[in-house]
């Protein structure tokens, strides 16, 4: 992938989530939408490809995008952009692979393990994903009611769960202040929990 292929990626991906946006603000243009809440490591995991699949079934996509929102990092690091756009058939399986694959044979570059942040979306726009290392979550929001994609392996959580519940304990990770995690259930109560309606 080139410049400006990982451009078009982001484009693509700006329409329904807003890559400049950090928790515990909304990160999704939409007024409003159905969410819940994924373990970061998990929605890194190759295993989400079998997410992405059960979601991009119910709304009907033809592809999914992904991408790192903070590319500078792996690209001087590891040489490579970090985003990737793939089409059906079987892109649970090739999600994961892009997931998982290591630059020069290096794990530590891997996409599941060298992104902070990392952004998805399906080509109609009715859903997508956005998660932050530092949070230690990643949100999930669709314009439909939470459906098939939860009965993938990989564990979700209702959006309105005490987050310290599925963070890392006290003294490990970043601590989250009162004012940060009122913020974030505010807009998972206000903007979380209803039908979508595009601004």
């Amino acid at each position: 992938m080139n410049q400006d292929e990982f451009d078009a990626v982001e484009q693509r991906v700006s329409v329904t989530v807003d890559l400049s946006a950090r928790f515990p603000t909304w990160p999704f243009p939409a007024v409003s939408g159905y969410a819940v809440l994924y373990e970061f490591d998990q929605f890194l995991s190759p295993a989400f490809g079998g997410v992405v699949d059960l979601l991009m079934g119910a709304h009907g996509d033809t592809s999914v995008s992904a991408i790192n929102p903070e590319p500078s990092y792996i690209r001087d690091s590891y040489g490579y952009y970090p985003a990737f756009t793939l089409g059906i058939p079987a892109v649970g399986s090739r999600y994961g692979e892009a997931m998982a694959w290591e630059p020069n044979d290096d794990p530590t570059g891997a996409l599941e393990f060298a992104s902070n942040g990392f952004a998805v979306c399906g080509s109609t726009g009715r859903w997508a994903a956005f998660g932050q290392r530092d949070w230690e979550v990643a949100l999930v929001v669709s314009e439909k009611p939470p459906g098939p994609w939860l009965d993938s392996e990989v564990a979700w959580f209702a959006a309105d769960i005490d987050l310290s519940s599925i963070r890392s304990p006290a003294g490990y990770g970043m601590p989250l202040g009162a004012p940060e995690i009122a913020a974030f259930q505010r807009g998972i109560r206000s903007r979380g929990s209803g039908p979508l309606v595009s601004r």
